[in-house]
């Protein structure tokens, strides 16, 4: 007798899940609480979905708990990239990488992916129940019941992938999390993961626009550094955005909640524009610079040295718009070039969920087997983003989801 698995959202984990299971002989059915599935999926990677990359590690993944980390490179081992990209060769995607280790889908459109998805689903009979609202699931006998706000269902495993709380407009509301609460289930408290930073600086009105090649190192109270990256960070009116900070962002909670005294607001983000030269050969370039202009104003004797926004802002900062070349000190140049390499941005607080690129904290690794099954609860499997593991950008948060959801998918059909 063929088993019966529900799946409970039809996001990337969710459905690859689904897939899967059906492979393996079950009757499936999504249960998606929109109006359609996949539509967190037509967002990934700009709209052109980053599915994984090849190079993929433990490195790559953030938890707030150390001991989760047998547990992740268990997985990791499980489905390689080569084995994802295999998946979605199996149901039609012709793939291409770039940037040597990023694979997206060869038409570089998440709208293909999505749409392969759903051939399959088709293909292998996949129920799919939209506007269900799902509120609980409990034990009945072997059997789990899953209520909704439509109907009650009955299933022989059930595989959770609601997925987290960024952008809660494609689905992404949290309402998973209030399962898992009901469930009596350990879970970090959700948080927003590679985001950008809201900071406490006068400069931030003068910088907006501007995008820089640069390095960015979070700064705890002792200025010991937290997390660093490089690449092109963006400067908005609110703070500072980009990849690289987005990548440091998600390394914020998980130190916060390791040092408990530790507040968001002592940290600092600090910008290095300059992070392949040498402080001390940046001050000579810029003592040259105003050496060779030294009759003019500050602002013409660096022009083609900095943007001239950047100019605007060390100028204001040092009070220099009235001042020649000559007329600047060695001691301000000195102190020029080691704030273009130590640019302090005090935190605020970080964007929000409506923002954010995927959720961090969630659901406690130690409660799961290494099939994703909750070790409470026989035949429940929690995946993808519900679970406390944030991956970089880059394909490992998709390969994330995509990995969970086929091992779930298997154990939940045997």
């Amino acid at each position: 007798m063929k088993k019966r698995v529900l799946v409970i959202g039809g996001g990337a984990s969710g459905i690859v899940a689904a897939i899967i299971a059906a492979r393996h002989g079950a009757t499936v059915s999504i249960l998606e609480h929109q109006d359609k599935i996949g539509k967190k999926l037509l967002l990934t990677g700009n709209g052109k979905c980053n599915l994984t990359n090849l190079r993929l590690g433990l490195s790559n993944y953030v938890t707030t708990n150390q001991e989760d980390k047998d547990f992740i490179n268990h997985a990791l081992n499980a489905y390689s990239p080569q084995q994802v990209i295999s998946f979605f060769h199996s149901i039609g995607l012709r793939t291409t990488v770039l940037r040597d280790s990023y694979v997206y889908p060869e038409t570089e459109a998440s709208a293909s992916v999505v749409s392969v998805l759903l051939r399959e689903l088709q293909k292998l009979h996949v129920e799919i129940l939209t506007n269900q609202h799902v509120s609980s699931l409990s034990k009945k006998d072997k059997r789990i019941c899953i209520i909704s706000n439509k109907q009650t269902f009955f299933a022989d495993s059930v595989i959770v992938a609601c997925g987290g709380k960024s952008y809660p407009k494609t689905g992404s509301d949290g309402s998973g999390f209030d399962i898992l609460r009901h469930m009596h289930l350990q879970y970090v408290e959700p948080y927003p993961a590679l985001t950008s930073l809201i900071c406490n600086h006068k400069g931030c009105k003068i910088l907006s626009g501007m995008r820089n090649q640069a390095g960015v190192s979070i700064l705890d109270s002792k200025h010991s550094v937290i997390a660093g990256d490089q690449g092109q960070i963006q400067f908005t009116d609110y703070g500072i955005s980009g990849i690289p900070v987005f990548q440091v962002s998600s390394k914020i909670y998980p130190y916060l909640l390791k040092h408990n005294h530790a507040r968001l607001t002592d940290l600092t983000a600090r910008i290095d524009l300059f992070p392949y030269e040498e402080e001390e050969k940046l001050f000579l370039q810029l003592d040259r610079q105003l050496n060779d202009y030294h009759s003019f104003s500050f602002e013409e004797a660096l022009s083609g040295f900095l943007h001239k926004k950047w100019i605007q802002f060390f100028s204001s900062q040092y009070s220099l718009s009235n001042k020649t070349g000559k007329e600047i000190k060695k001691s301000t140049i000195k102190q020029l070039a080691h704030d273009m390499k130590n640019l302090d941005f005090p935190i605020k607080e970080l964007k929000g969920f409506d923002f954010c690129q995927v959720t961090g904290g969630g659901l406690e690794l130690s409660e799961l087997n290494h099939n994703f099954e909750l070790k409470r609860y026989p035949s429940v499997f929690v995946t993808g983003e519900l679970l406390n593991i944030t991956g970089d950008c880059g394909g490992y948060n998709l390969h994330w989801a995509f990995l969970s959801g086929m091992i779930a998918g298997e154990k939940a059909a045997d």
